[in-house]
């Protein structure tokens, strides 16, 4: 399974409230979804 997202140049602060929205956890300056084992850096 994959989260997809569109272009969110310029809006940081939006895709880091998706990213916590949508179940991942900032661990160490990395989201991280525990369930899906997936990485965002």
């Amino acid at each position: 399974m994959y989260d997809i997202i569109c272009d969110i140049h310029g809006h940081a602060d939006k895709l880091e409230n998706l990213l916590l929205k949508s179940g991942y956890e900032k661990l160490g300056g990395i989201y991280i979804h525990a369930e899906k084992e997936k990485h965002c850096l």
